[in-house]
């Protein structure tokens, strides 16, 4: 009987191991993929809104969801080109590579669990937050004035506000940590603070669902001008951080 029950537990471990091998995978896969897009677009074989999309899309279908925000940030700093350049495009693609040869972990130098994290990581913490929290606000700003996504496509718009409350519920743990940066790092701790202040009245003006969705198409916005510059700058400081 004790054997029996040996053997059952040694095939659902295998089972388990199988599962978790290939959902590893197929992130891989979709990220890899993403990662094609953004090229495709620079090679000039597709157009921006084309790979926008593909991006944005494969992102909310990989499962690792630190691997998910790394891909989704693609999307931010293609936004920003006009104004950036391709720089921290390339930078954020070069994440996503370091995330995925490291077997799906950041580098120690990017990611810390004690106290003792450098400056750095943590801004690479803070911006890694507010993209993850952007990318649905940005949509929903889309929905609410054109009824579309910021990719021109079909929005859920009750699953992109979900969306933005599973990623905003880290708020204070990461507020607590931009807070305790040292005084020379005052230019991101502003910003920082700045897009959390915009971020707490957008999740206000989302606790009302319905009233949301009831505005599709009309034109209005959720007013993101200021806190596109704020995200944009955190992103600025981290990438300034890492040289």
């Amino acid at each position: 009987m004790k054997q029996k029950l040996f053997s059952i537990m040694i095939s659902l471990m295998m089972i388990v191991l199988v599962v978790g091998c290939g959902a590893k995978s197929a992130d891989k896969q979709k990220a890899e993929d993403a990662i094609t897009a953004y090229q495709a677009y620079r090679d000039g074989t597709s157009s921006y809104d084309d790979a926008m999309q593909k991006i944005l899309m494969l992102s909310t279908e990989i499962s690792d969801k630190e691997l998910a925000t790394l891909v989704s940030g693609i999307v931010s700093t293609m936004a920003f080109e006009s104004m950036n350049g391709t720089e921290n495009t390339d930078k954020q693609i070069q994440k996503v590579k370091d995330y995925i040869e490291n077997g799906g972990s950041s580098s120690k130098t990017e990611k810390q669990a004690d106290s003792s994290q450098e400056p750095k990581d943590i801004l690479y913490e803070a911006d890694s937050f507010l993209n993850s929290c952007w990318n649905p606000v940005c949509d929903l700003d889309w929905y609410v004035g054109w009824g579309t996504s910021s990719t021109g496509g079909e929005l859920d718009a009750e699953f992109t506000i979900a969306k933005f409350k599973d990623a905003y519920k880290d708020r204070d743990d990461i507020v607590k940590k931009v807070n305790g940066l040292p005084d020379d790092y005052s230019l991101a701790k502003q910003a920082f603070s700045k897009a959390i202040e915009e971020f707490d009245r957008i999740a206000g003006d989302l606790e009302d669902v319905d009233y949301i969705v009831s505005r599709k198409g009309s034109k209005s916005t959720l007013d993101v001008s200021k806190l596109q510059d704020y995200v944009r700058t955190v992103r600025d400081q981290y990438y300034e951080a890492s040289k």
